[in-house]
């Protein structure tokens, strides 16, 4: 599928969960292959996006984002409790 196909469907499928992304989507795409993951080199840490993000009811979680251990199930299990965290954070906001 390409990748605007792909955004289109995330958009339908979290339009039904009642999370709103048409319109909110700045830059995406699509992760196929290998090197297209992290990688540990010189300016790759800048890449790693945090838990929050600019659409409310989406907390990203995974070994990519930024926290201390990298490509790790340590990694993965911290990156949740912090998008939860960040979920829980934003729910709280008025």
């Amino acid at each position: 599928m390409e990748d605007g196909k792909i955004l289109e469907r995330a958009a339908v499928e979290l339009d039904r969960i009642g999370v709103r992304l048409a319109g909110r989507v700045r830059a995406y795409r699509a992760v196929r292959h290998p090197h297209d993951f992290y990688a540990l080199r010189p300016g790759s840490e800048a890449l790693r996006p945090t838990p929050a993000t600019p659409v409310p009811g989406v907390s990203l979680a995974g070994d990519y984002t930024k926290q201390p251990w990298v490509a790790s199930m340590e990694g993965a299990v911290v990156s949740g409790e912090r998008a939860a965290a960040s979920a829980l954070a934003a729910h709280a906001r008025p």
